[in-house]
């Protein structure tokens, strides 16, 4: 089973999406919190080194 993304003004699908299985998500949260732990320590550096 998929769900799709249709725009509500015309009703044109937009993108259809296929479900993740728990794995799956579970290594995209991984994933994305990474990039967030990175993101999040750049934010700071650059927060220190332009207000000391």
């Amino acid at each position: 089973m998929s769900c799709q993304s249709v725009n509500p003004y015309n009703g044109k699908l937009l993108k259809t999406f296929e479900h993740l299985n728990d794995r799956q998500v579970d290594t995209a949260l991984e994933g994305a919190a990474l990039c967030f732990e990175k993101w999040d320590i750049g934010m700071h550096s650059t927060d220190e080194r332009n207000h000391p």
